[in-house]
């Protein structure tokens, strides 16, 4: 598995012939953008880390930067399936390390996974 994120962009489209490019994966800095948000900004900074360009008629004369990103409708349908895609792409197999010790994936804990508590069993 590389260890580096290439910020390669994936197009989400509607009928209308709008798309929105994002990005295939998240990488450090755009997690540390979405976790250094302040409350309630957080879904923002989402749309804002992830979201790197759009063409279509629904964009005309709007460039895509943060201030217009944060005028987004989060109720439309196409911005929740642009929301959706994000989730899908940056999705883990099992993100919770506790969920991995309590069976994970294949149900058995690994051991390499155990919190470091310094006690031996």
């Amino acid at each position: 598995m590389p260890r580096f994120i290439k910020t390669d962009r994936l197009a989400v489209s509607d009928e209308a012939g709008n798309t929105v490019w994002v990005r295939r994966k998240m990488d450090l800095g755009a997690v540390s953008k979405i976790q250094g948000a302040k409350d309630g900004d957080e879904l923002i900074m989402l749309y804002v880390a992830n979201i790197l360009g759009w063409t279509g008629p629904d964009f005309k004369g709007l460039d895509c930067t943060p201030e217009v990103i944060a005028t987004i409708d989060p109720n439309d349908p196409f911005w929740e399936l642009v929301a959706n895609k994000i989730a899908e792409l940056n999705t883990r197999e099992v993100a919770d390390p506790l969920a991995r010790m309590n069976g994970g994936a294949n149900g058995t804990p690994e051991p390499h996974d155990a919190p470091a508590t310094g006690i031996s069993t």
